[in-house]
């Protein structure tokens, strides 16, 4: 899981978008790293129907919702194909 948000992270500082997108498109991946993180804590001090974990999962799935929205109003190079491979991209990391 570290993995995934240390290679989203790398995807996204590659781009040549401007700096407000690449926050914003940054977090997934931010969210995933602290997920990671906090997973062996949370199940460490709770049992496997924590809402503490409901929450975490939670925050990773609709991380994703707000780069979804901002980077085609940001970048206005994102279209068509573009988006497309952006949205196959973010699927397939909330899969994982």
């Amino acid at each position: 899981m570290v993995l995934l948000g240390l290679a989203w992270l790398a995807l996204v500082l590659g781009l040549r978008w401007k700096p407000r997108t690449k926050v914003v498109a940054a977090l997934p991946g931010l969210a995933t790293l602290a997920f990671a993180a906090a997973l062996p804590i949370a199940e460490a001090t709770a049992h496997p129907d924590s809402p503490v974990l409901m929450v975490l999962v939670l925050a990773i799935e609709g991380s994703v919702l707000i780069p979804l929205i901002a980077i085609p109003a940001w970048q206005p190079d994102v279209q068509g194909r573009h988006l497309l491979r952006l949205l196959v991209v973010l699927w397939a990391r909330q899969l994982m």
